[in-house]
């Protein structure tokens, strides 16, 4: 809950700056800024959270294991700090405005050129499928070890 109030409160001062700043620079423009914020969304919380599991599973905090999946844990949630900010301006404020044109005042640049919202949810329905990929392609518990059947009395 804390990190979703610091994403909306950075949403609020830095949102539509970069938005402002990274759609026209980006290649594909807006849409594919658009498109890559919402999968690298997707994606990058799907892997901070699929690594901090893994870490906490081994027990042992300070094994080389743990340690590696504590390093990707920390790398995908610093990825996913630019999208999280970059998607939470569209939580409506008390008066009706986004998030990121509370500060600024006027309309966000998101606001004039709404059909990259269709671009954002492309990319989060990618990222979602690719998630669900690797959800169905990997078994969970798999560590590629056989189980050594009991041997008789």
């Amino acid at each position: 809950m804390a990190l979703f109030l610091a994403a909306c409160t950075a949403a609020a001062v830095y949102g539509d700056t970069i938005w402002r700043t990274m759609a026209p620079s980006w290649p594909g423009g807006g849409h594919g800024f658009a498109a890559a914020a919402g999968f690298a969304l997707i994606v990058s919380w799907s892997t901070a959270g699929l690594a901090f599991r893994s870490a906490v599973k081994l027990g042992r905090p300070l094994s080389r294991q743990a340690v590696a999946y504590w390093c990707v844990s920390a790398t995908a949630t610093a990825v996913a700090v630019l999208p999280t900010v970059t998607l939470a301006i569209f939580v409506p404020g008390r008066n009706g405005m986004f998030l990121g044109s509370v500060h600024r005042g006027e309309p966000m640049w998101v606001e004039a050129h709404w059909e990259v919202c269709l671009s954002l949810l492309a990319g989060l329905g990618v990222g979602a499928a690719l998630m669900a990929v690797v959800a169905l392609v990997t078994k969970p518990g798999a560590t590629g070890r056989r189980r050594r059947e009991p041997t008789g009395p």
